[in-house]
């Protein structure tokens, strides 16, 4: 175990390394430039736009420019170039959301997902399973921010309501309940959003799997000797199918990172999506290379511990 993890982390370093380059060689390289004002605006004197670039070391080579951003990062002194508010202090403001956000979606995604593929499975070749197949590519095919949209139009537009942000503005809750239940709306939401693709995917994997499953020797034996169909099917069946599905962690965390900045913004959730969208408008560089670097760390921490939760039910498989 401790040599597997040694070197994990060796390769999550260079992983790290090649991931803030790249994300700050594509940012730079982006149409636009990182000033908040235009070039064109004459009444910012070229003064004060040389005194910015120097400031941030605009005025340097991209590689000096990476090196101050690395070492500021490091250091925790790393501003935004917007309002000039430590990068770490406004991320630490928004990635317990994201984080509470993305939980809360696995938590739909898995639930959803594996008594799907369950249903599927269990009545598999019938019309109950070619109607889960027909459901599942609907979640696949229909775009995550199509859905969110029609969400809003629909609830916010038509039913008037509250939906966008992380509670209901202007009102006062009584009571902890209702301010737990208040929040539990605003997060289902976009969870539910961020879910759809992950329940579909997760759906068809575990139906894939417990198939697979059933054909193997024990389950012939269990049967042989006499045990009941569903205590074949949910104790023998479904428990050794769901071990494949914990290395589903590691593709799902980085699909939902992503899929936020979308969903987050639509529905004004003020999370780490919403941040890197609106630090993408404002050509905020140092916000943006740090959201990468994070959501990296994120996803690196997710794959790994698939892996060790993938060996830990599973005595077959060896980590050295």
């Amino acid at each position: 175990m401790m040599t597997f993890l040694i070197r994990r982390l060796a390769i999550s370093v260079v992983v790290l390394f090649l991931v803030s380059v790249i994300s700050y060689l594509i940012i730079s390289m982006a149409p636009g430039g990182p000033m908040p004002w235009s070039d064109l605006d004459p009444k910012v004197s070229q003064t004060v736009k040389d005194l910015y670039k120097k400031k941030f070391h605009f005025d340097k080579p991209w590689y000096q420019q990476y090196g101050f951003l690395m070492r500021d990062m490091v250091q925790g002194k790393l501003v935004s170039n917007k309002d000039e508010r430590p990068v770490l202090q406004k991320i630490g403001e928004r990635l317990p959301h994201t984080l509470l956000l993305n939980a809360i979606a696995l938590l739909i995604e898995f639930s959803f997902g594996i008594a799907l593929g369950v249903y599927a499975a269990r009545y598999r070749a019938t019309v109950r399973d070619q109607g889960t197949t027909i459901l599942a590519f609907m979640f696949i095919a229909l775009p995550g921010f199509w859905i969110a949209y029609l969400m809003c139009i629909f609830l916010v537009g038509y039913l008037q309501v509250p939906l966008l942000g992380l509670s209901t503005f202007g009102v006062e809750h009584p009571n902890t309940l209702s301010f737990v239940l208040d929040r539990a709306w605003h997060l289902f939401a976009p969870a539910a959003v961020l879910a759809m693709g992950g329940i579909a995917v997760m759906s068809r994997y575990v139906r894939s799997s417990m198939l697979e499953v059933m054909g193997d020797d024990y389950i012939r034996t269990a049967r042989a000797k006499g045990l009941d169909e569903t205590v074949v099917f949910y104790k023998h069946v479904l428990r050794n199918s769901l071990r494949p599905v914990l290395t589903f962690i590691g593709f799902s965390l980085p699909a939902m990172l992503g899929g936020a900045v979308i969903v987050e913004s639509i529905f004004g959730y003020p999370g780490m999506g919403r941040l890197g969208y609106e630090a993408v408008l404002e050509r905020d560089y140092p916000v943006l290379v740090t959201l990468n670097f994070v959501g990296a760390i994120l996803v690196l921490l997710g794959t790994l511990v698939s892996d060790i939760l993938y060996a830990v039910v599973d005595p077959r498989v060896r980590l050295e």
